[in-house]
């Protein structure tokens, strides 16, 4: 997890194994070790200036339930 303002990001581990980088404009999840996200964007070569990094695919998304 990365906070950057406003935004979350997180290195999330999906079913398959594969890590995916998720954001969202939320501070409240932080703690979570489970997340159901809707995605509503995909930026590729997303370059983030407060965290100084840049993302090959970064999903912009919204939590809906965690565990």
């Amino acid at each position: 997890m990365l906070d950057a303002g406003s935004y979350t990001y997180f290195s999330l581990r999906m079913p398959d194994d594969r890590e995916r980088w998720v954001v969202e404009l939320s501070r409240s999840h932080r703690n979570a070790s489970w997340m159901n996200v809707n995605s509503y964007g995909l930026r590729r070569n997303f370059d983030s200036p407060r965290l100084n990094r840049r993302f090959d695919e970064l999903y912009f998304v919204s939590v809906s339930d965690s565990k």
